[in-house]
């Protein structure tokens, strides 16, 4: 039941996900202040699904452990790769994993996040590749990481930043926990699984640092 209540979340979320290029192109009728009708309002329910999703948003520590499904992860990565990127350059790889063995071994190496990674019921490694994209790879790879986080929210699932870019150590201590080929740039490490606890999402709006009009 829960497998299938996540492909439905799944599905729910590409849905949203393929309407908002369209949110923008409709326009109110001549003589009409605002969208009325079936169609605004789905137009309007479509809009409080996505900010929901952004504003509930939080980092999950802790997992069941129980595996989340390939085509689910599949799902995961196709979000990220819907992100923007620097003249659609797209300098980004991921690395998925929900193989128990792989994660346990993988986690021995890497210090305080093991016990997360461990209890999580999958891993993915977002990847960036400096040679496609010098300047952007690691801002293109983090708009992609951030469409992935934004996407397990959706899914009901939780999921966690890990940073790995710029530091080096790091960065290469993943890719060897992983079996990551060294041209490929970690930018982070994503544990995604199902949450045993009770995360809440962070306000972090602050009204003194948006500035209208004049600074």
């Amino acid at each position: 039941m829960k497998a299938r209540h996540i492909i439905t979340s799944a599905v729910f979320f590409l849905v949203m996900l393929m309407c908002i290029p369209a949110m923008g192109q409709d326009r109110p009728p001549r003589g009409e202040g605002g969208p009325r009708g079936p169609r605004g309002d789905f137009r309007q329910m479509r809009a409080r699904a996505v900010l929901e999703t952004i504003f509930n948003r939080k980092s999950v520590r802790k997992y069941n452990g129980v595996v989340v499904p390939k085509d689910t992860l599949e799902i995961l990565v196709k979000a990220a790769m819907a992100a923007p990127t620097a003249m659609n350059r797209q300098p980004w790889h991921f690395y998925a994993t929900n193989n128990s063995e792989i994660i346990e071994a993988a986690a021995a190496s890497l210090g305080r996040s093991a016990n997360m990674v461990k209890e999580a019921g999958a891993c993915i490694v977002v990847c960036g590749v400096p040679e496609e994209s010098d300047k952007f790879w690691y801002v293109d790879a983090t708009c992609a990481a951030e469409n992935l986080l934004l996407a397990a929210e959706a899914m009901g699932l939780g999921a966690v930043w890990l940073s790995a870019y710029p530091n080096e150590e790091r960065m290469n201590s993943i890719n060897t926990a992983f079996g990551i080929p060294e041209n490929y740039k970690v930018l982070c490490l994503i544990p995604v699984g199902h949450p045993a606890g009770q995360d809440k999402p962070k306000d972090k709006w602050k009204p003194e640092r948006f500035h209208f009009d004049t600074w």
